[in-house]
């Protein structure tokens, strides 16, 4: 079995095995130098990170939330037409709402991308399409509630 600490019987052998060893520590050198492994960990933590793990955990907590029923016997049948009415309202001047402000947000972006300004399209558009969005989705999912809440006391009503 051949010595690993052995010296090489030529010079010829003993060319390749240093210079190989010289690209094996210039390999380290330069990894440290160029900070690789750092940056591998630095992705790692960035891809995880990029994963939204807080904001997964949250949607997964109002998915759950949302399938639970909500109580509405301390409210009359009248009451809850009226909220319906008011939410159908709220759905109708907030969607074309929203639409406009797509419109003045795709347009504060073109300007950002051809021009490179932030422009007021911009900054106003931005906050208020975030507001808007939210506020009909939770108009459509009340009203949704309160209609099916409708539909079962007529139903439950009719069926005695």
């Amino acid at each position: 079995m051949p010595d690993a600490n052995a010296q090489p019987s030529s010079p010829d052998e003993a060319a390749p095995q240093e210079k190989t060893r010289l690209l094996h520590k210039t390999r380290k050198t330069v990894r440290f130098i160029a900070a690789v492994d750092t940056w591998k960990r630095r992705a790692d933590d960035v891809k995880y990170r990029a994963s939204f793990p807080l904001l997964r955990a949250a949607f997964r907590k109002q998915k759950r939330d949302a399938t639970l029923r909500l109580s509405y016997d301390d409210y009359s049948d009248e009451q809850l037409s009226y909220a319906a009415s008011l939410h159908a309202r709220t759905i109708l001047l907030l969607s074309p709402l929203l639409l406009w402000v797509l419109i003045t947000l795709s347009k504060g972006l073109g300007a950002l991308f051809r021009f490179g300004e932030v422009t007021t399209w911009l900054l106003y558009s931005v906050p208020l399409v975030i507001f808007i969005a939210c506020k009909l989705f939770v108009s459509v999912q009340s009203r949704r509630n309160i209609n099916n809440e409708l539909l079962q006391r007529n139903n439950g009503a009719a069926k005695p």
